[in-house]
């Protein structure tokens, strides 16, 4: 049996992604297979927006959570160019803290929100199509 995956990552609808945490920690290769997967939600060169529904995460560890701000940041221009904005569902104030951590390394190039339900995030999105 393989690792389990840290994140999937699915089209939600026309430009639409939806990446949702699975409730596994993360390892070094199932994190790394997540930026990928992240990446390539880019390769359309579309306008798009993203959902990140958190409310299954685990706390990634800090260096987990520098390689985020890392790979923010050497994709800053990609993600400026094709992402609208982003909406992340959480209701642990622990991710919280983790999100608000990444972004103290580098800040989110686009528009994002943080709300507690997914109908919310994706009206918000919705309206920045």
């Amino acid at each position: 049996m393989g690792e389990e995956k840290f994140a999937e990552v699915k089209i939600a609808g026309a430009n639409f992604f939806k990446i949702t945490f699975t409730g596994h920690r993360a390892n070094r290769k199932t994190f790394q297979a997540y930026l990928d997967d992240l990446e390539h939600c880019y390769m359309p060169k579309e306008p798009m927006v993203m959902l990140f529904d958190a409310t299954k995460a685990k706390v990634p560890s800090f260096y987990m959570q520098k390689k985020q701000a890392d790979w923010m940041l050497i994709h800053w221009k990609m993600i400026r160019t094709y992402c609208l904005g982003t909406a992340y569902v959480i209701d642990s104030i622990w991710i919280k803290w983790a999100l608000r951590s990444i972004f103290y390394f580098r800040n989110q190039p686009v528009p994002y929100r943080v709300f507690n339900s997914e109908e919310k995030a994706i009206r918000w999105l919705n309206s920045l199509k």
